[in-house]
């Protein structure tokens, strides 16, 4: 883990705030939307502003006891003991999103065929706006 200065801290949160913004607006301006390793950086940068600009839920003190937030009740106290102490962050799970495979379909009328080509250029497009490389 590095430490930071606050200074540093806030330049890269506005380095990064911008970045994703540009991409971001790349990514809906191109046709053929963003690369998978543009998609790939652009995910890195939305994770690294979460981790600088989470918020800590609980403090760690040195006797293994352990205080929330919620249960200190002062957020001016709780600052305090997360500049002494050993200050804990949330870390969400990674959502598990499932996407249904490509549509493979066996029957060779001009009907199904635009049935699977629709079907594929949706599922292309789900993959490309969440950034599921393949």
């Amino acid at each position: 883990m590095i430490a930071l200065t606050q200074e540093k801290r806030q330049k890269r949160i506005d380095w990064l705030k911008d970045r994703i913004s540009s991409m971001e607006q790349c990514r809906d301006e191109i046709p053929f939307g963003l690369s998978d390793d543009e998609s790939m950086e652009l995910s890195a940068y939305k994770d690294s502003l979460a981790s600088l600009t989470a918020e800590p839920v609980a403090v760690l003190y040195r006797t293994g006891e352990t205080l929330t937030k919620k249960e200190c009740g002062d957020d001016k106290v709780f600052s305090i003991c997360c500049k002494v102490e050993t200050a804990l962050y949330p870390a969400p799970p990674v959502q598990d999103i499932k996407s249904p495979g490509d549509h493979e379909g066996t029957e060779h009328t001009d009907y199904h065929s635009g049935k699977k080509d629709g079907w594929n250029e949706c599922l292309a497009e789900i993959k490309r706006l969440n950034g599921w490389g393949e």
